[in-house]
């Protein structure tokens, strides 16, 4: 079968001191970006969702550590083995990488863009650096990409300072210069959390429309079902600094296996459901620098082994598609039905999208 990953991460371990020792906050991740597809990661606030999007692009905090493991960035044809970025100094990575490669879109563009330099300025400088072009030459690529992110007037936006634009406008901006090298990744750490919902769907939308027309591979970090159900092709649940399940949208959104994942979707808003209380994931996420005894996640989960609370589970394969860190699908036991808020929820999307698809 051919390989159609653009980037390939494995077995991936990130430590950073703490209290005098170090401790892996990354324990050991394995993931599969395929190209011109949309990765979700998901999981609650400190799973590791951000830390391991920053390790591709040599981003980590100065005390962090990748003590080991393979991130293979791909040939843009495809043709030649993979580059192992773990392996590559920091400056090779910023110079060769980033941006080229690699774009970025953090979370609060406000702190991410330069209040002292216009729009125009902040754009242009990074084309003409990189590509070596005279300055009309990198002015007109600004203004080309200030009108691709949908900024109705990219002349004045380029004259204009961060803070005399909105929240949505200096997201866009952000995106344009995440694309101004016109890279194959984008990695798109809770690009909306800052923003209203209006906004927010549009900022979704622009996304899905540039990932469509540029054929991007796109890395959506976010704590959000209710957005990767929007996004997403592919979803990867994140808990304690590994992965714990991962499938295409269909298998997590109307299939999701481990106990983790029926957390996260019943806890996301449903307005059809209007009486209904959200529920909650009991507990809270373990203190890695404690050290761990078997499952993470089994002192909050109901469904939990006497074998869990011992060994962590490794991962079983339900589909071609579809995997599960959970000792619930390793064929000696019989994994439990859905809770029955969760099967309401996922019937009730399941009808409503059917409705949509005849519609169309």
């Amino acid at each position: 079968m051919e390989d159609n990953n653009i980037l390939e991460v494995h077995n991936l371990k990130i430590s950073l001191p703490v209290r005098e020792k170090r401790v892996m906050f990354i324990r050991g991740v394995d993931l599969s970006l395929p190209k011109g597809k949309i990765l979700a990661l998901v999981g609650e606030s400190g799973s590791g969702k951000t830390l391991t999007a920053r390790s591709l692009m040599s981003l980590l905090p100065k005390a962090a550590r990748i003590e080991s493991g393979e991130i293979l960035l791909k040939s843009k044809t495809g043709d030649e083995p993979g580059t192992d970025l773990a392996k590559l100094s920091h400056a090779r990575i910023v110079n060769t990488v980033n941006a080229r490669r690699i774009g970025m879109v953090f979370q609060d563009p406000l702190t991410t863009l330069n209040p002292t330099m216009t729009v125009g300025k902040q754009l242009a400088e990074g084309y003409k650096v990189h590509e070596h072009r005279f300055a009309g030459e990198a002015k007109k690529r600004a203004l080309e990409l200030l009108a691709s992110v949908g900024l109705p007037e990219p002349e004045r936006c380029f004259k204009q300072y961060p803070h005399e634009l909105s929240g949505g406008m200096r997201q866009r901006v952000i995106i344009a210069i995440a694309l101004s090298l016109n890279p194959d990744i984008l990695i798109c750490d809770e690009p909306t959390t800052s923003l209203d919902v209006t906004i927010q769907a549009r900022i979704l939308e622009l996304l899905k429309k540039l990932q469509a027309e540029r054929q991007l591979s796109v890395l959506y970090i976010t704590h959000d079902l209710g957005v990767v159900a929007e996004i997403a092709d592919i979803i990867y649940v994140m808990y304690a600094g590994r992965i714990v399940e991962e499938g295409s949208r269909s298998d997590i959104l109307y299939h999701p296996a481990h106990p983790y994942t029926w957390g996260l979707l019943s806890s996301v808003p449903d307005m059809s459901f209007k009486e209904e209380r959200l529920i909650s994931i009991p507990g809270t996420p373990p203190d890695l620098s404690s050290g761990l005894r078997g499952d993470p996640f089994a002192p909050r989960n109901a469904w939990a082994l006497p074998e869990d609370f011992e060994e962590e589970p490794p991962m079983f394969r339900l589909s071609s598609t579809h995997a599960v860190r959970s000792r619930l699908y390793d064929g000696a036991h019989t994994p439990p039905p859905l809770p029955e808020n969760l099967a309401r929820r996922i019937g009730n999307r399941s009808s409503a999208a059917e409705k949509e698809e005849r519609h169309d």
